[in-house]
C-alpha cells in the first residue's frame, strides 16, 4: 500500500497551500502513466487554493498521467492553481505538453 506524503501551508490571506511528494504516491519503482493512478492521487487533493506536485526522484511519467493532471483537472477546478517542482527534463515535457505549451 501507498503512503501519500502531503505537506500543508498557509500562505497570504489565509490561502491554503499543499506540497504533494509523487515519489511517496507510486509502489516501489512503479511508472506512473495512467489516467486512473493519477485520479487516485487526485482524490487526495481538496479545498486548497494551490497544489504543488514534487517529482523528486521521478524520472517518467506518462502522457495520459500529466494529461489528466495538468489539463483534464486543471480544467474542471480552475479555482485551484497547479504548479510542479524538482521536475527532471523528461518529467516537464510531459507536462508542458499536457498543459499545450
Amino acid at each position: 500500500m501507498w503512503r501519500l506524503t502531503i505537506k500543508t501551508l498557509k500562505v497570504d490571506n489565509d490561502c491554503i497551500k499543499i506540497i504533494v511528494s509523487v515519489s511517496s504516491f507510486r509502489f516501489g519503482q512503479e511508472l506512473l502513466i495512467s489516467r486512473s493512478q493519477a485520479r487516485r492521487l487526485l482524490t487526495c487533493i481538496a479545498s486548497v487554493e494551490i497544489v504543488v506536485f514534487d517529482f523528486n526522484d521521478i524520472t517518467r511519467i506518462g502522457q495520459a498521467f500529466a494529461d489528466e493532471i495538468f489539463r483534464v483537472y486543471a480544467k474542471r477546478n480552475p479555482q485551484i492553481e497547479l504548479l510542479y517542482q524538482n521536475v527532471c527534463k523528461d518529467v516537464e515535457f510531459m507536462i508542458l505538453r499536457a498543459k499545450g505549451g
